[in-house]
């Protein structure tokens, strides 16, 4: 009998779970008495009570503090039902905490990046800091060129909205493009256009307006195996003055490569930014997104993105760390021919590599695997959250109902077992990507709102941010009717980010002041005061852009869940706009008092509002405003 194996539980019992998927109902094979007695008895061990001293959180009793920890994942296991999930260890989270760490974590990323860089942002400014930032993604793909990486060289892409990217004579494009003509063969921005506008809208709708038909609002940077998600843009604002929120997350490989994926495939049916200062269409996708067939474009952009957010397609447990290969590589020789007509550039600068080779191959397993069963196997294992000792667990007792010559991947072995459940792996974390693209019919990231907002048990904490306060009618009733506390962070209005801004959008603030009036009036008439409060973030020379949302259940002071991304809960967020956030479900001590300080941080420069707050004489809205809101309250 070999050795006892000493893993970390999560990651252990994640892999037994994916062992016996491929021998459970509606797989390859079927499973045995046998068989699943070997998965019960190794899953139940699972649940050793010793404490794991990987992390911060121990086995037993994670908040000792603040009482009985409840069930945290079995609570949210029906987001695994929802999403891909992605258990990591709460201790490689970090909450950056204001613009200027924001700003000095992108460009010490940048610096030490070995193999991929992508950045995704509403547009790129054109100020100083912006310059630096550009300055040095120059800078790190020099050095991968003169480190002699020529093989594998750093790959860079880039996603903007076009329509907020191109604007003006000097933009982002202009920025981007001495970059995009040092390195042709390494760099990529693409530019996404939404399909709605079109016809009489795009010629009439003038170019500062044009933005509200709909966009890219994706907010994603990725470094190697790191990844930053923000609600901040790459603007000398969003890096100076202006609130935001910010999680970066190390050492995350599969979630990484889930959003390199994501952009990736966004790219693809977006325009593609030529060094002679030219788009055109992804060599694969050739459907115009304004004069091409509207419906053609969105059904296959939508098939292309619900590809990328099969959960079963990121269970695989191995991987080549910041992998760069893709089995369908697409060859930008049209962009580096265009290229060389203007010069010539030497073979050690334009590399053969192409940019779609920036995400790796990933084979979607079309296995009929249930729900129930992924589910429920994976947060059992989760909530043991510690470090685990099978005795007597050799190689060849856990493989004797799995002969190799049965099992489809060698993969799912309980070598890879061992070989992943490395120090740090204590799964006391698990990541969601939710995603919503409106216009295509996306829409993970409403769905899991919803019965977050309409499952809130009494008792439980729900703190709501929004820099833009124009919930859905969706989620206001739900808001309204639930037996939750709730908090509602918003701007006020000088706070926001159109205040004292020229011709109709300097009015955008009267607009939000009204949104806000009448849904407060809403919770009054409802008698909601007690339970619904209001506040106004206010801090001088300074904009409010944060959203988000912050979880406590019943009984508890510190969250187990966040929701931290692009989306403000507005129908702009759920039916128009491209975006991204992420649920993340935790029982890690160290994360959640950084979750809990974020919030405190931002609620001491706010005011509660009261009924007298909307009597005030810079809060009345004149009545052409008011109309202006109802007829235009979808745009924004």
């Amino acid at each position: 009998m070999a050795a006892p194996m000493r893993v970390c539980c999560a990651a252990y019992s994640r892999r037994i779970f994916q062992l016996s998927r491929f021998y459970g109902r509606g797989t390859y094979f079927s499973v045995t008495t046998r068989q699943e007695e070997t998965i019960k008895l190794v899953s139940a061990r699972c649940f050793h009570q010793s404490p794991c001293s990987k992390c911060s959180t121990p086995a037993n009793n994670a908040t000792q503090h603040l009482g009985k920890q409840p069930n945290v994942f079995q609570h949210f296991k029906w987001l695994s039902e929802k999403s891909p999930a992605f258990p990591v260890c709460g201790d490689k989270i970090t909450i950056l905490e204001g613009p200027t760490d924001f700003y000095n974590t992108l460009k010490a990323r940048i610096k030490n990046s070995k193999h991929r860089i992508v950045l995704t942002s509403l547009y790129l400014g054109t100020g100083p800091k912006e310059e630096e930032l550009v300055a040095s993604l120059h800078d790190a793909c020099r050095r991968s060129h003169l480190n002699g990486n020529t093989s594998a060289p750093l790959k860079l892409r880039i996603l903007l909205d076009c329509t907020r990217g191109t604007r003006g004579k000097h933009n982002s494009c202009t920025m981007l493009r001495p970059l995009l003509q040092t390195f042709p063969a390494e760099v990529q921005v693409a530019l996404y256009h939404t399909p709605d506008l079109r016809g009489i809208l795009k010629r009439l709708i003038p170019e500062r307006y044009n933005e509200v038909i709909g966009l890219s609002h994706l907010k994603i940077f990725i470094f190697d195996d790191t990844v930053i998600i923000s609600g901040a843009n790459l603007s000398e604002s969003y890096f100076t003055n202006r609130q935001d929120r910010y999680v970066m997350l190390e050492d995350c490989p599969h979630l990484a490569d889930f959003f390199n994926e994501l952009v990736a495939t966004v790219s693809s049916f977006s325009f593609q930014l030529n060094p002679d200062d030219t788009l055109t269409l992804d060599p694969e996708f050739n459907i115009h997104p304004f004069e091409g067939e509207k419906n053609k474009f969105k059904d296959i952009a939508r098939e292309k993105v619900q590809r990328v957010l099969e959960p079963l397609r990121w269970t695989h447990p191995t991987r080549k760390p910041a992998s760069l290969s893709h089995t369908e590589d697409l060859k930008y020789s049209h962009r580096k021919t265009i290229w060389r007509k203007h010069r010539n550039l030497s073979d050690d600068i334009i590399g053969r590599e192409s940019l779609r080779g920036m995400h790796k191959d990933v084979t979607v397993d079309n296995s009929e695997t249930s729900d129930e069963i992924r589910s429920s196997e994976l947060w059992a294992a989760l909530d043991s959250k510690s470090e685990m000792k099978v005795e007597g667990a050799s190689e060849e007792r856990l493989m004797m109902d799995y002969p190799e010559t049965q099992n489809p991947s060698k993969d799912f072995s309980v070598k890879s077992v061992r070989e992943e459940a490395k120090p740090g792996c204590c799964g006391d974390t698990v990541i969601f990507p939710l995603v919503q693209m409106g216009s295509f019919g996306v829409r993970l990231d409403q769905e899991v709102t919803g019965q977050l907002l309409r499952t809130a048990e009494p008792g439980s904490h729900c703190v709501l941010a929004s820099g833009y306060f124009n919930l859905t009618k969706e989620y206001m009733e739900l808001v309204v009717g639930s037996k939750a506390k709730y908090d509602i962070l918003m701007a006020s209005p000088k706070a926001n980010g159109f205040y004292g801004a020229k011709g109709i959008s300097g009015f955008v603030p009267d607009a939000y002041t009204f949104i806000a009036k009448n849904f407060w009036r809403k919770v009054c008439r409802r008698n909601q005061e007690d339970r619904i409060t209001m506040y106004e973030y206010h801090r001088q020379d300074w904009t409010f852009h944060v959203k988000g949302l912050w979880y406590y259940l019943n009984g508890m002071s510190l969250p187990s869940l966040t929701m931290i991304g692009s989306p403000n809960f507005g129908h702009r967020s759920v039916h128009r706009d491209l975006e991204a956030q992420l649920a993340i479900v935790t029982t890690n001590v160290k994360l959640q008092k950084q979750l809990h300080q974020e919030q405190q941080r931002l609620f001491k420069k706010s005011q509660p509002v009261s009924s007298s707050t909307f009597k005030e004489k810079d809060r009345i809205v004149p009545v052409w405003a008011r109309i202006f809101t109802f007829v235009t309250r979808n745009f924004f």
